[in-house]
């Protein structure tokens, strides 16, 4: 079962002056072009135009690898991938995010009326107080990390619309997740996830599909499943 909420989320561009250089021959052209480069970036060729891209940003030493918590999101991350079988990876933000307070969520599920431990919400407070660094992945194929320094990166050179940062990157990926770290409620049986999901569609950058949430999670068997996801933003 998946709850919505939607509201619209207004987009902005930025539009740069351009200018021509008229020359004689187009060798001219390129031999002055890279002259003037060669201070920047030199004459590369696309593909390394393209490596080079928003590049040099490391993982950061991760500190987050618990095991239970790990079982969680690796449910999770199952199910968003295999919604998406066609893709060949998506992109987990290194850092976890806290897109909702505690109090808003337990604000969230009243209005909803659904029913809920509120001892999973009040560990999710107490688990989110600080961020966390993802040593690796969730377990799950076509995942990869990224930190949010490359993505803001990225998303400058969508916003200029020079060229599409995290498309012209990496253009197989479906997008990127961020996870929060999951609260898990007194008798461990349920658990509570924040999540974001901006995924790239027909060449568009890669913020301009966004849905954010959470997901109520059950334990059943000694095995976590979703018991419900709850779409609280959209664009």
């Amino acid at each position: 079962m998946v709850y919505y909420f939607e509201f619209s989320v207004g987009k902005y561009a930025t539009e740069s002056n351009s200018f021509v250089i008229k020359i004689s021959t187009m060798k001219k052209v390129f031999l002055i072009i890279c002259i003037l480069s060669l201070s920047f970036v030199g004459c590369n060729s696309d593909d390394d135009q393209v490596e080079e891209l928003c590049g040099g940003f490391s993982l950061a030493g991760g500190n987050y690898n618990n095991a239970e918590d790990f079982d969680i999101l690796n449910t999770i991350a199952t199910d968003i991938v295999s919604q998406n079988a066609s893709v060949n990876m998506v992109h987990l933000v290194q850092e976890t995010e806290v897109l909702f307070t505690a109090q808003s969520i337990a604000d969230d599920l009243d209005i909803r009326g659904i029913d809920y431990d509120e001892s999973s919400v009040d560990n999710y407070g107490s688990q989110n107080a600080a961020s966390a660094f993802f040593s690796n992945p969730p377990n799950v194929d076509r995942i990869l990390l990224i930190t949010e320094q490359e993505l803001a990166c990225l998303f400058l050179q969508d916003v200029s619309n020079s060229q599409l940062g995290f498309a012209t990157k990496y253009p197989d990926s479906y997008g990127v997740l961020t996870f929060s770290k999951p609260g898990i409620s007194d008798d461990g049986l349920r658990a509570i996830v924040v999540y974001t999901e901006t995924a790239q569609s027909n060449d568009e950058p890669v913020e301009g599909i966004y849905e954010g949430g959470y997901y109520l999670m059950v334990k059943q068997g000694g095995i976590w499943v979703i018991e419900m996801e709850v779409v609280v933003l959209t664009s």
